[in-house]
């Protein structure tokens, strides 16, 4: 599908105003922390004070070995002071991003990427806009700000608020609906009341966060929480939504997500945005929803980066040689903002130096970056011609329909390789292996994933794979 039909399809799945899912991947452009490095930042600070303790022991062990948080902390009853701790520590260490984040993009009136798409939501019609989102920080609130709109999440008051009861405004306002608590949010440890102190640098004395943290205690958290009331507000939103858009939301979170499913089965069209679905989430969109469209945000490819570079140079009123954009273009194919770097470091240095800009002037002032990139990509191809060279068969086989078993096999441990070390999603690979389609790529993985468990001559030679593919 070409990106005008792309866009046409976004336009008529999100003709009414649709519901916003907002998840990390939202944040973690800006500088919030993920879920892994709160994986990271655990194992450090809670290494000492349990170490004797089993259930942590064993959950730090899944975590090394590179098991995602969500998955590690499910299925243990933690106990209360390692609730409370992890609680604690995942608070700080969101907060001091989100507050980093603050004084130095948001109270200096930089542009906020999601302000700009909240905008563009809102003019349609100046009534109001839905939000849920499973995220802590207080990056949406910083971008309804950014474009003047009032907001509610929840509480009234000015400084010391309190949980409201009120039913979801609809006049003039965004909802912001925090299905997992919030970094402004604490629990008084005397009264348990739920309260809304806004930007602390620290948590206060005689309150705990109210945020619920991955795992299968988050369950129980939330059917004795104020979070059960936002809960039952947005299960109401959702039933009543006409489509929904959802920004880095991976469907994690079956708390949220049955009632999304039910919706989407009945027909109700999705658009999802986001730079990668992990396989299951992407099988259960598939398998339960008639109309979406998902966005895989990718690198931008060759000719976008030089549209990128033109508008660049035509919004500062730079005059910039093709053939300049061009090298900056092959040499560059990371994203936006490196792109734009490249380019204002160039002018700033022919400033500097009084010359003209020039293919030795570009060469000359971007030198250091391209030496700390030298290495060859790695990309679907590079595989490819490593593993058709060891099984002494041809790229075009791999990439090919033939289906013998000296040409499958090798073929789908290159797409377990594309997966296992390229950072694609699954229908990219599919589509760098003759255009196959994602359900092809999911077989061929689990397949070799599966033989990998117990198979020791492949396990040498994927390894030997590996090795060779990051030295080439």
């Amino acid at each position: 599908m070409n990106k005008e039909k792309i866009f046409e399809k976004i336009q008529e799945y999100t003709s009414d105003i649709p519901l916003l899912l907002i998840g990390t991947g939202a944040s973690i452009p800006v500088g919030i922390p993920g879920m892994a490095e709160l994986a990271n930042y655990l194992l450090d600070n809670l290494k000492i004070k349990y170490a004797h303790d089993d259930i942590w022991n064993e959950i730090a062990d899944k975590l090394q070995n590179k098991i995602d948080l969500e998955t590690a902390l499910t299925s243990h009853n933690l106990s209360g002071d390692l609730l409370n701790d992890i609680r604690k520590l995942t608070w700080e260490l969101v907060n001091e991003a989100d507050l980093k984040y603050f004084h130095k993009k948001v109270i200096l009136g930089s542009k906020l990427p999601l302000a700009e798409l909240l905008k563009k939501l809102l003019q349609p019609s100046s009534d109001h806009l839905n939000i849920l989102t499973t995220n802590y920080d207080r990056y949406i609130e910083y971008c309804c700000d950014h474009i003047q709109r009032k907001i509610d999440i929840g509480y009234n008051g000015m400084y010391l608020k309190k949980t409201s009861n009120e039913e979801i405004k609809s006049r003039k306002i965004i909802n912001v609906l925090k299905v997992h608590g919030s970094l402004d949010s604490f629990s008084d440890l005397k009264t348990k009341e739920s309260v809304s102190i806004p930007l602390q640098e620290r948590i206060p004395n005689g309150f705990i966060p109210e945020i619920i943290t991955p795992g299968s205690d988050k369950y129980k958290e939330i059917l004795t929480s104020a979070s059960r009331d936002i809960l039952h507000k947005a299960d109401t939103l959702i039933e009543k939504a006409n489509n929904f858009l959802c920004i880095g939301y991976g469907f994690n979170d079956s708390q949220i997500q049955e009632k999304i499913i039910t919706k989407i089965k009945s027909g109700t069209p999705i658009v999802i945005v986001t730079k990668e679905l992990k396989d299951n989430s992407l099988d259960l969109i598939n398998s339960n929803s008639r109309n979406y469209l998902i966005a895989d945000v990718q690198p931008p490819d060759y000719e976008t980066r030089i549209a990128i570079l033109k508008k660049k140079a035509e919004r500062d009123n730079l005059t910039v040689p093709d053939d300049v954009m061009a090298y900056i273009a092959k040499n560059i194919a990371s994203n936006i903002r490196e792109l734009e770097g490249a380019l204002t470091r160039i002018v700033a240095f022919a400033t500097l130096t009084n010359q003209d800009i020039s293919i030795a002037l570009a060469e000359n002032s971007l030198k250091d970056i391209f030496s700390e990139n030298s290495a060859t990509p790695l990309t679907p191809e590079l595989i490819q011609q490593v593993v058709a060279e060891y099984y002494n068969i041809r790229v075009e086989d791999i990439q090919g329909s033939k289906k013998p078993k000296n040409i499958a096999f090798p073929r789908q441990v290159s797409m377990y390789l594309c997966r296992k070390l390229l950072d694609i999603s699954l229908p990219k690979i599919g589509e760098s292996f003759g255009g196959r389609d994602h359900t092809t790529v999911i077989y061929a993985i689990s397949k070799i994933e599966k033989q990998l468990e117990s198979d020791e001559g492949l396990q040498k030679t994927v390894h030997a794979l590996e090795k060779e593919i990051k030295e080439s």
